[in-house]
């Protein structure tokens, strides 16, 4: 089957950093696999990997709108936000997720721990945003 070929060797090229390369081979299935998640994330992924972050938070959104609770995908898209400075919807994002899986937030509240500890860093509204999500999840 080509999509399996074309997985194997889209991981083949992951893997030794040629994101670019996985990239062109796995998006001409992004339309044939609209609703599979895997594919969005997978593309979201190596656009992460490759530093282009505006690309992969839209293949991390669609992907979180087939899998809300995934948290892999919600927390590569939390770094892809801060990595372009949108911080207030990288909180937004974390967020959602800790509302979503209550059970499931240990990597969600080390984030947001960390920035905590670096709270300095950030704007007066961006650090009451972040006191706020500290507050309500931070000390779990």
């Amino acid at each position: 089957m080509e999509e399996d070929v074309n997985l194997e060797r889209f991981f083949e090229l992951k893997e030794s950093g040629k994101y670019d390369e996985a990239f062109d081979l796995l998006y001409p299935l992004r339309d044939s696999y609209a609703k599979e998640f895997e594919i969005q994330f997978l593309l979201g992924i190596v656009r992460y990997q490759a530093g282009r972050y505006s690309e992969s938070v839209v293949f991390l959104k669609e992907s979180l709108l087939l899998s809300p609770k995934n948290e892999l995908s919600s927390l590569t898209l939390f770094h892809a936000l801060i990595h372009l400075g949108k911080i207030h919807s990288a909180l937004t994002e974390l967020r959602r997720f800790l509302l979503t899986n209550p059970g499931k937030t240990n990597n969600h509240v080390l984030s947001i721990r960390e920035m905590f500890e670096n709270i300095r860093n950030f704007s007066t509204s961006e650090q009451e945003a972040i006191n706020k999500l500290f507050h309500e999840f931070g000390n779990k």
